[in-house]
């Protein structure tokens, strides 16, 4: 993964706990407009999150680069032997296709709200 894309997560959900598993609600989610003229629709759907993954959520909230979210998830949890990157990774490409997660930067030129 590019360590230089920052990312950051969609707006507009209330968190959740139901029997001990992490929900995102959508409130206010918005349509959104991406840089190539596609709209995408209210997300009208339900986020079931572990605890990572409403970590790495929460933490999203502004623009993180992948190192920076792999630095957080390791001062926040024991991670020894744990293979962060790689858990990390898949929450951003599963919340990129369910249109949680958007990219805002690759570098020094802005990509606002481009989908990978």
């Amino acid at each position: 993964m590019d360590k230089e894309i920052k990312f950051i997560a969609r707006e507009g959900f209330a968190t959740r706990e139901i029997a001990g598993t992490h929900m995102l609600v959508p409130v206010n989610t918005g349509t959104i407009q991406l840089d190539n003229g596609t709209i995408l629709p209210e997300f009208n759907g339900i986020a079931e999150l572990n605890e990572l993954g409403l970590f790495l959520y929460e933490t999203l909230s502004r623009p993180k680069t992948f190192s920076q979210l792999v630095e957080a998830v390791k001062s926040e949890y024991d991670t020894e032997g744990q293979n962060v990157e790689g858990d990390i990774e898949e929450f951003i490409d599963k919340g990129i296709r369910n249109q949680l997660i958007f990219i805002v930067a690759r570098g020094k030129e802005e990509k606002r709200n481009e989908k990978l």
